[in-house]
């Protein structure tokens, strides 16, 4: 195995988030190949909060099934959230169980609080 390393010889990881849980304060650690692999590891993020918002990259998404026709080209990733949202009568009803702000979208602080609380 090749191991990814920065300017200081450090082994790193190729991929980064700005933000999510990964975070650690102050310098970046040492990373043994063993924590990178480990089932618990958490990407390394920049700023440290609760869940990671997207970073906005091209993602290669394939769809069958119902809303697959709306699955194409180049798209928007919170426009696939929509198209499941859609096509999942499931993800739909608890869509619709969720308070929804002004956008039509479930209130993520509320989302946040249910998870907390199970």
């Amino acid at each position: 195995d090749r191991i990814q390393r920065d300017d200081d010889d450090r082994p790193m990881t190729v991929l980064s988030y700005s933000s999510g849980p990964g975070f650690r304060p102050g310098d970046r650690p040492v990373l043994t190949d063993n924590e990178v692999r480990g089932a618990d590891f958490k990407q390394e993020s920049v700023f440290g909060v609760f869940s990671a918002t997207h970073a906005g990259e091209d993602v290669p998404v394939y769809a069958i099934g119902p809303g697959s026709e709306w699955v194409n080209g180049v798209m928007e990733q919170n426009v696939i959230f929509h198209i499941m949202a859609q096509a999942s009568p499931a993800l739909r009803a608890e869509l619709m169980r969720l308070r929804l702000d002004g956008t039509g979208l479930p209130s993520w602080q509320q989302v946040h609080d249910e998870l907390q609380s199970r």
